[in-house]
């Protein structure tokens, strides 16, 4: 232990662990993953131009399937990269 921080401190960086979330769930365990969406198409990376219809410019998307019959808020939720810092906040007005 360090000194002035107790084994079971939260403080104490022997008792952190990898965590799916940014900012991890201190004291806690993960919650378990939401599993009702599913990422269903990507289009990255486009390069669509069509001089006779200027209005369909290329953009990157996503589609997300909802598997329920209810809506789900995706206020807080984060597309990431690779080094898994957030990129795209997702249900942001």
């Amino acid at each position: 232990a360090l000194i002035g921080e107790p084994e079971g401190s939260l403080n104490y960086g022997a008792n952190w662990r990898a965590s799916t979330y940014i900012g991890g769930s201190p004291g806690a365990d993960d919650p378990e993953p939401v599993t009702n969406i599913v990422l269903n198409e990507i289009m990255a990376h486009t390069d669509y131009s069509n001089v006779q219809r200027p209005e369909h410019e290329s953009n990157d998307w996503i589609e997300l399937y909802n598997t329920t019959g209810t809506s789900i808020n995706l206020a807080g939720w984060y597309l990431i990269n690779h080094n898994r810092l957030p990129r795209c906040g997702l249900g942001l007005n």
